[in-house]
C-alpha cells in the first residue's frame, strides 16, 4: 500500500516518530528524530509525537496543544483520538486522562481549531514515551502542530542565571532562544532577610535534565534549596550557618552526581562540636535526607568554613565529588565523596605554609575531563599547592605565581574528548592577574596578564573553554575601565593581546566590574561563552561570547549585591563522557 507523507509543522522542542496506527518501534534507531511527519493509512492519518527528554514538563504532568488547521475551500469534520503511551506502545494505565476523543470536530474552510489537555500522573514524565494521535480523516495536513509547554516555557532552556534582587528568595532568567523575562521562584522563604548568594545545579541525567537545585544564602545564615522539577519549584531550609555571614565568602555549594541524579549540598554547620565543622544534604529528586556532617579531623575543636567548593566527575558512571574547603585558621582540606560517605581528608596546607587568609577564594578543584584524574590547589602566598588524585593523593608541588599573595584562583577544565588541558587564574594582594596552563602532564610558565585590577577583594577575574577547538577566553575587571576586558589563549598562540594590561574591549552596559564569571556552553552550541558581571552598582550584567566577539548583552538586574559574588550561571549537561 503506498503511504503518502506530509511535513508537520511542529514547535523547536518536540520531536517526532513515525508510527501506524498502534504498531511500531518507539526505539527504532532508523527514524530521524529531527523531522516531523504524518502517515496517512487508510482512512486515518495517525502520527506518534514524542516530548524532547528536555522538554521543561514537569515530573507529574504534561500539558498538550494541538492544533488543527482547514485549508480546504469546503468545511470538515473529523474525529480525534489521543493516546498516552509507554515505551511497549501500551496506554499508560492510571493516566489522568487515560484518552481523549473528540468527536465530531468542525472546522470551517480556511479555519484553525485548538485543543489543549493536560495528562497528569505520579512521574508521569518517566514512563510516558510517546502521544498517539489519530485522525479519522483521509486529507493530509489537516493536523498542523502540536505543542507541549509547562507553565510558559515553550522551548527547552539551554542555560539559566539565579541571582539575588533585593528579595528573600532567587529571580532567575532561563537562556531559551534568547533571554527570558524575570521569574522568580517566590516561594515563602525561611526568614525575611535578603538573599546574598545563590548556586545552582543542573541535573546531568538524560531524563532528567530539566531538572535543578538552586542553593541560595541569606545575610542571617540559613540556607535553602529550592528544587525544580521542569515545572514547579519546592523549596525546603536545609539549615543554618550561624547568625552572621563573613562578608565576601561562599560557604556553601552543590553538585550532582554524574550518573544517579542526586545533588549533594556541603555548608558550613553552626555550633561548637568539633566532630561536625562541615554539613551535607543530599536531594535524591524527591527527597533532602537528614543532615549529616562531614569532620574536619586536624583539630577537635569546631572549625569555621569561609569558602566550599564542589567538583562532579565527569566520567560517565561516576557518582565521585571532590570537595575543598577553606576554614578561618587558614587551611584548605579536601575530601572525595564516593556516592555513599567522604573519604579521608587530605590536607593541602600544613602549619609552614598557610592561606595567607581564608577570607578570599584561595582553593580551587577540577577533573581533568578524559581521565578523570583530580586537580586539587590551595595558595600559600605567592605559590598554589598543586596535589592530584588518582585513587590516592600525590605529593604535592609549589607553583610560583607572582609577588604577591595569592587571594583568589579559578581552574577550569578543558571539557573536549581526549584533552586533559586545564587553565589556572590567579588574583593576588598586589592586584595582579596571572595565568599558568596545564596540559595533561605539566604547568606552562606563569604569566602576568594584567598588574593593576579593579578589586583584590572581590574576584574580579575568571575565565573558561571554548566548547569547542583549543581556545581559552579569560576575562579580568580592568582597572577604571567601564568595558569588558577579555584575552584569548591557545597553546600555538599563547596570549592575545600578549601585553601585560592590553585588553581586547568590547563597551556596552558594564561599569568597572568587581565580580566575573565566565560559563562555557558543554553541548557546544548557541550560545557559546556566557559572562557575568557585578559592577560597583551592584548590576548584574549578561553577555554572550560567540568565539570572535561579544554580544546579545543585557542587563539582569539593577538589585544585586556587590559584597558578594550574588549570582550564579549554569549550562544544562551534555551526554557524559564513557
Amino acid at each position: 500500500m503506498g503511504l503518502k507523507r506530509d511535513l508537520i509543522v511542529l514547535s523547536a522542542m518536540i520531536l517526532t516518530l513515525v508510527t501506524f496506527t498502534l504498531a511500531w518501534s518507539i526505539n527504532d534507531s532508523s527514524i530521524d528524530y529531527s523531522s516531523a511527519e504524518a502517515i496517512d493509512v487508510g482512512a486515518q492519518t495517525a502520527v506518534a509525537i514524542i516530548p524532547n527528554p528536555f522538554i521543561a514538563q514537569g515530573n507529574h504532568q504534561i500539558a498538550l496543544t494541538v492544533t488543527l488547521q482547514n485549508s480546504a475551500i469546503t468545511s470538515k469534520t473529523v474525529t480525534m483520538y489521543i493516546y498516552p503511551l509507554d515505551s511497549n506502545g501500551d496506554v499508560i494505565s492510571g493516566c489522568t486522562p487515560e484518552n481523549v476523543t473528540e468527536a465530531d470536530i468542525v472546522i470551517s474552510a480556511g479555519g484553525t481549531s485548538v485543543f489543549s489537555y493536560t495528562f497528569s500522573k505520579t512521574y508521569l514524565r518517566f514512563e510516558i514515551k510517546a502521544f498517539q494521535i489519530i485522525l479519522d480523516d483521509t486529507t493530509s495536513g489537516i493536523l498542523q502542530s502540536v505543542t507541549f509547554n509547562e507553565k510558559g516555557t515553550a522551548n527547552a532552556p539551554k542555560a539559566i542565571v539565579a541571582y539575588t534582587n533585593a528579595t528573600v528568595y532567587p529571580d532567575y532568567r532561563m537562556y531559551e532562544l534568547s533571554w527570558s523575562a524575570e521569574r522568580k521562584a517566590n516561594i515563602a522563604a525561611t526568614s525575611s532577610t535578603q538573599i546574598a548568594e545563590v548556586r545552582v545545579a543542573y541535573n546531568p541525567v538524560t531524563l532528567m535534565r530539566d531538572t535543578m537545585v538552586v542553593v541560595s544564602l541569606n545575610t542571617a545564615g540559613y540556607i535553602d534549596g529550592y528544587t525544580y522539577d521542569g515545572s514547579t519549584w519546592t523549596m525546603t531550609n536545609l539549615g543554618r550557618m550561624g547568625t552572621f555571614v563573613q562578608s565576601g565568602t561562599r560557604p556553601f555549594d552543590v553538585a550532582y552526581e554524574n550518573s544517579t541524579g542526586r545533588a549533594v549540598v556541603v555548608y558550613n554547620n553552626q555550633g561548637t562540636n568539633g566532630a561536625r565543622d562541615l554539613a551535607y544534604r543530599i536531594w535524591d529528586g524527591q527527597n533532602w535526607s537528614v543532615e549529616a556532617y562531614i569532620d574536619d579531623t586536624s583539630s577537635s575543636s569546631k572549625r569555621t568554613y569561609y569558602w566550599v567548593q564542589l567538583a562532579s566527575k565527569m566520567t560517565g558512571g561516576s557518582t565521585e565529588i571532590a570537595l575543598v574547603g577553606l576554614n578561618s585558621v587558614r587551611y584548605s582540606n579536601a575530601w572525595i565523596w564516593s556516592g555513599s560517605s567522604w573519604g579521608t581528608m587530605q590536607a593541602l596546607n600544613d602549619a609552614s605554609n598557610l592561606v595567607t587568609s581564608g577570607l578570599y577564594e584561595g582553593c580551587a578543584v577540577a577533573y581533568e575531563y578524559t581521565t578523570g584524574d583530580l586537580v586539587a590547589l590551595s595558595s600559600s602566598g605567592s605559590n598554589v599547592r598543586y596535589y592530584k588524585y588518582t585513587g590516592s593523593w600525590s605529593a604535592v608541588t609549589s607553583l610560583a605565581m607572582g609577588s604577591g599573595n595569592v587571594r583568589y584562583m579559578t581552574l577550569k577544565s578543558h571539557g573536549v574528548a581526549s584533552s586533559n588541558r586545564m587553565m589556572l587564574l590567579t588574583l593576588d594582594s598586589n592586584t595582579d592577574i596571572y595565568a599558568r596552563s596545564w596540559d595533561g602532564s605539566s604547568w606552562g610558565a606563569s604569566t602576568v596578564l594584567d598588574a593593576t585590577v579593579a578589586s583584590n577583594t572581590r574576584r574580579c577575574i575568571d575565565g573558561d573553554w571554548e566548547p569547542t577547538g583549543t581556545k581559552f577566553i579569560a576575562v579580568g575587571g580592568d582597572s577604571a575601565v567601564t568595558s569588558i576586558s577579555y584575552k584569548t589563549w591557545t597553546p600555538a598562540s599563547g596570549w592575545s593581546p600578549s601585553i601585560s594590561g592590553s585588553w581586547s574591549t568590547f563597551a556596552g552596559l558594564t561599569k568597572s566590574q568587581y565580580w566575573i564569571q565566565v560559563r562555557k556552553n558543554p553541548k557546544a552550541a548557541d550560545p557559546m561563552v556566557l559572562i557575568g558581571t557585578v559592577d560597583f552598582d551592584s548590576d548584574l550584567v549578561i553577555t554572550t561570547w560567540t568565539g570572535s566577539a561579544m554580544s546579545n548583552q543585557i542587563e539582569a538586574t539593577a538589585n544585586g549585591v556587590s559584597t558578594f559574588e550574588s549570582f550564579d550561571i549554569e549550562f544544562t549537561w551534555p551526554e557524559p563522557v564513557s
